[in-house]
């Protein structure tokens, strides 16, 4: 049988203020480590624009697979490097 949140011992005896408090603070390094995700997914993107390739294409694919993405990112060919004729 597993407790919830609310019923477990550390939310009993701690206060209506501080459960607030503790939860705030719960959040600060899951929020940092989803910008650090959305920076790291921006990579794989950032090198397919460079290459001519779509950016929001290469983002979202990152989003859902990033080491798929970023290996993509550098194996595709340059479209920027292939001139006419």
């Amino acid at each position: 049988m597993t407790a919830r949140v609310e019923d477990s011992a550390i939310h009993r005896n701690l206060s209506w203020d501080s459960r607030r408090r503790f939860h705030a603070f719960l959040g600060w390094p899951e929020a940092l480590i989803w910008l650090a995700y959305l920076a790291l997914v921006m990579v794989p993107a950032e090198i397919a624009r460079r290459k001519g390739r779509s950016f929001l294409l290469f983002f979202i694919f990152g989003l859902f697979l990033i080491v798929p993405a970023l290996i993509v990112a550098f194996l595709v060919s340059d479209r920027r490097a292939a001139g006419p004729g």
